[in-house]
């Protein structure tokens, strides 16, 4: 209707379904019309996402909360350049970029080919074209339809790092709800690549810094650290040793 405004609608359906108010309903309204969150707060659990992609501890792409049926050499490339755009942001990634990860030996031209065919073949595994949006040479995930906890990551440490220059008591579960996120190292089980080491490495990297800064001001931030180390032994090593490269 005339006065229709996408920010306003999603930003009240994520408060609906955040509090079981029509959940239903506006998990509907938000697939029909696309809508995105909006406000601060980050998005409840059970908004409809199309696809929902898990990269620590491993590697999950659900499609509407199914696992995509995603294996096989075939689909190896597509989902190689899917896993590479998350390590390098999800947005405004250039096409060269991503060409000298994935095919550092090809000449440019025919990189180009090779990403335009596999870019092809992503899109048909996703079905659904406008998930990656392709503008001047520059890739991306439309947000309206994709989440990755690489970016929920990204946030939560944001809001952590808010709650201890705030002080008070919004650092505990600002903390405890980082760390639910964080279920292993970045894209563990892959095999190791210089795109993927310095993305894992510097979220680790970012993790021991906050939940450091959380345990001088919150004693439960000792329990999370060491659950964390439990996840992902790394987190123990002297940041020096982490680095890729080293030793």
């Amino acid at each position: 209707f005339q006065w229709w405004l996408p920010q306003d609608v999603g930003r009240l359906c994520a408060h609906a379904i955040g509090a079981g108010i029509e959940v239903d309903y506006a998990r509907d309204l938000v697939r029909w019309r696309r809508l995105m969150p909006g406000g601060e707060a980050p998005a409840p659990e059970n908004w409809p996402w199309a696809f929902r992609v898990f990269t620590f501890g491993g590697f999950r792409l659900l499609r509407q909360g199914e696992p995509l049926a995603a294996s096989g050499k075939a689909q190896r490339r597509p989902l190689e350049l899917l896993k590479v755009l998350i390590a390098y942001g999800g947005e405004g990634v250039a096409e060269e970029r991503i060409a000298d990860a994935i095919w550092p030996r090809i000449p440019g031209d025919s990189a180009h080919r090779s990403f335009t065919s596999t870019l092809h073949r992503l899109r048909k595994l996703l079905g659904e074209d406008k998930a990656l949006v392709l503008h001047e040479g520059k890739l991306s995930f439309d947000r309206r339809y994709v989440w990755t906890d690489a970016w929920a990551f990204e946030a939560q440490a944001d809001t952590l790092e808010a709650a201890l220059r705030a002080g008070g008591d919004a650092v505990a579960p600002a903390a405890e709800r980082l760390l639910a996120l964080y279920r292993g190292p970045f894209l563990a089980g892959e095999a190791d690549e210089a795109w993927m080491l310095e993305r894992r490495e510097r979220m680790r990297a970012r993790l021991a810094r906050l939940l450091a800064a959380a345990g001088r001001v919150w004693d439960g931030a000792h329990e999370l650290a060491a659950r964390c180390r439990e996840l992902d032994p790394a987190l123990a090593e002297p940041a020096s040793a982490r680095a890729p490269g080293a030793g």
